[in-house]
């Protein structure tokens, strides 16, 4: 009878119904369990008094799970599945893949969540700008978090003496700058960035009478924090600093290059290696010189001037050059507004249309960004603006600088994702990057990629106006190109800093600095830069493949929904829409929305044996 009962489990069990709903739903919920700063930030406020871990723990359990899901995919027969749901299978197995693929390298990046372009580190504003503000629970639950903080840093100091061990640490320069950051952010409690919400004109109605309480255990986790990060500051540099890798590159590190070619595959979602990315990016620096240098004797300027003058040039003239942040924000709002938007019907099918807004920084950093907004519209995208140094946002240079991050670009292409009826994983992502290759993929290749190929498409839309906005257009994608060039150059060609510095000044209009920058950034996060260019010429050659495949029955407009309606996609998984949309417009077929495949249950030879001898006993 036992026997019986034991095969009768087993016999079910294999036969278990999985669907693509099922497993997709599971994965988000525990993504969102171990990455909760994350999760606040996509508006699920599960885990808002909670940070994440960074314990070896977790590294380890992560493979664990990830190969569980994985079993439970193999479950699923995707033979049946049409449409989306073939398409979202698709994109939850190659994301696993990438997982289970990247925990070879567990003891190398994963190891050093120090750096100076991410988490603490990078700054305060950020983290508390994610944070709701909206009843005492809000309050409470983000003092919690910051009473957490102490411990999350431990952890990273654990991990990093752990790297220290087994001699995989970063580079100097991904670090250097940090002991100056956390003596930026160390600062008496009701003057920390972390202190701000409770300067909110409401902060006092929504605590009312355990306002006092919650100022002073916010006040003592802050002094707590500030005492922590003044630790991770003397291990970084008694302990850490002293210990950094050799060389800029991975190729100074055991098994280095091996490394960097799972960041670039995770990167750029191909397989393309380092050296033919490194050919590609000097190919594309070759092209997009003679396009510069055309428009140099276009403008007057001797086409035989090094690149940097003219850049010089350019950024020193008075009618380029704003001289407050007002002007600066007036003409991006009129390039966006004005100029690209009442085009964009003509070149897209079912836009989205979601409110933008294009704001100054809060704090000095990075030269711009986007931020996704809400799908019922209530939060707008923000493409945000550095207009600390108003000069340093030239006239010429805004054009293709709105085209990348708001229309066509960042804003247009997240709409879509946000109004979607696909999965979460296809929509949202984790945007951490030293970690790589063992994290899951953001699919860098399409975000980036889609935003380089709206400044192309600016061109085709009549956008740019004049030879100095099309030498911003060049100067952007030079930009990108080199990118290619410098990155690979480090990490699979072992150059120096400084030699890697001197090409970015011979190629872009950046300043040394920015050029420095650049490269600690390349060096910091391996393959992370060659994306952008990498997925603009994957974007192009779809299109080009669709537009040969079709002939006239090729539509610009209808290509654009079919490569965005999917949200965020790896490239193998973006040529699999391509080619599903350019049979569906042979067979005289619209876009639309595909049928789903019907739940299935998974079924094999091993499981019709256990069936079988339960039916004989």
């Amino acid at each position: 009878m036992w026997l019986k009962y034991l095969i009768f489990l087993a016999g079910a069990s294999l036969f278990r119904t999985e669907t693509v709903d099922k497993v997709s739903s599971d994965y988000w919920s525990w993504r969102l369990s171990i990455s909760r700063e994350f999760s606040t930030s996509i508006g699920t406020y599960k885990y808002n008094d909670r940070l994440d871990s960074y314990t070896y723990e977790k590294i380890e359990d992560m493979k664990v799970e990830v190969d569980g899901f994985l079993k439970r995919l193999t479950l699923v027969n995707s033979s049946s599945l049409v449409g989306e749901k073939l398409i979202s299978f698709k994109v939850l197995k190659e994301i696993l893949e990438n997982v289970r693929d990247g925990y070879e390298w567990k003891d190398y990046q994963p190891l050093n969540p120090i750096n100076f372009l991410e988490l603490w580190f990078y700054g305060l504003d950020m983290f508390v700008s994610a944070q709701p503000f909206d009843t005492e629970g809000d309050f409470v639950n983000y003092v919690r978090r910051i009473e957490e903080g102490p411990r999350q840093i431990e952890e990273m100091i654990n991990l990093s003496r752990r790297a220290i061990a087994n001699g995989h640490t970063s580079h100097n320069a991904s670090v250097s700058r940090v002991p100056g950051n956390i003596d930026d952010m160390v600062k008496p409690p009701n003057e920390s960035a972390l202190y701000s919400p409770l300067k909110k004109d409401n902060a006092s109605a929504i605590l009312g009478k355990n306002a006092a309480a919650v100022e002073k255990r916010l006040q003592d986790a802050i002094t707590a924090f500030n005492a922590k990060l003044l630790k991770a500051k003397e291990f970084l540099i008694n302990e850490y600093m002293p210990k950094t890798r050799p060389g800029l590159g991975l190729s100074s590190l055991p098994g280095g290059r091996e490394n960097y070619q799972a960041c670039l595959k995770i990167h750029t979602s191909t397989e393309m290696t380092a050296q033919e990315i490194h050919d590609k990016g000097l190919e594309e620096v070759n092209r997009i010189e003679k396009l510069i240098r055309q428009k140099m004797s276009n403008i007057g300027f001797p086409s035989t001037a090094k690149l940097s003058e003219m850049y010089a040039n350019l950024s020193s003239d008075p009618k380029f050059v704003f001289n407050n942040s007002a002007d600066v924000l007036a003409n991006f709002n009129k390039i966006i507004f004005e100029r690209i938007k009442p085009l964009m019907p003509k070149y897209f099918r079912h836009l989205p249309d979601l409110p933008l807004e294009v704001r100054g920084y809060p704090t000095d950093g990075a030269g711009g960004e986007y931020k996704a907004g809400s799908a019922d519209g209530s939060k707008p995208g923000i493409f945000y603006v550095n207009l600390f140094r108003p000069e340093d946002n030239p006239s010429y240079a805004a054009v293709s600088f709105s085209l990348h991050e708001a229309l066509p670009g960042h804003h247009n292409q997240e709409s879509y994702g946000l109004l979607a009826d696909i999965p979460p994983y296809m929509r949202s992502y984790e945007w951490l990057s030293f970690n790589a290759p063992y994290f899951f993929p953001f699919f860098n290749a399409y975000i980036e990629g889609w935003g380089l190929y709206s400044e192309f498409l600016g061109e085709e839309m009549g956008i740019y106006q004049n030879d100095y906005e099309m030498l911003g257009r060049y100067s952007d994608e030079m930009f990108r190109a080199v990118r290619l060039v410098v990155d690979t150059g480090i990490h699979e060609y072992n150059w120096t800093r400084e030699r890697a510095i001197e090409y970015m000044l011979n190629y872009t209009y950046m300043s040394r600095d920015g050029a420095a920058n650049e490269v600690d950034r390349y060096a910091t996060w391996p393959g992370q830069a060659t994306g952008y260019k990498i997925g603009e010429i994957k974007f192009k050659e779809v299109r080009k493949k669709a537009s040969d495949a079709l002939g006239s029955k090729f539509n610009l407009a209808d290509f654009h929904y079919a490569v965005l309606r999917y949200g965020t996609l790896p490239m193998s998984v973006l040529e699999y829409v391509v080619d599903q949309w350019i049979a569906d417009q042979r067979a005289g077929g619209v876009p639309g929305v595909p049928t789903g495949g019907a739940p299935v249950l998974a079924f094999n030879a091993f499981s019709l044996i256990l069936v079988t001898v339960y039916a004989l006993i």
